[in-house]
């Protein structure tokens, strides 16, 4: 899962993104992104549940 040029100009998931690059160097581009892009929706929706984060996730991109 790649993260959307719509989710890139969220300024909040752009700085995330840099965090997770910095600490996590080993990941590659597709784990990162998915990895961001799954966590950003956790903390948004305070909640881990696959319904409401794809569903947050969907209304983002």
């Amino acid at each position: 899962m790649y993260l959307s040029k719509q989710m890139l100009k969220n300024q909040y998931l752009k700085q995330w993104m840099s965090i997770i690059s910095y600490h996590l160097p080993e990941l590659s581009l597709p784990q990162a992104s998915g990895l961001v892009t799954w966590s950003f929706g956790m903390v948004i929706t305070q909640s881990s549940s696959l319904t409401r984060v794809s569903h947050f996730i969907a209304k983002l991109n």
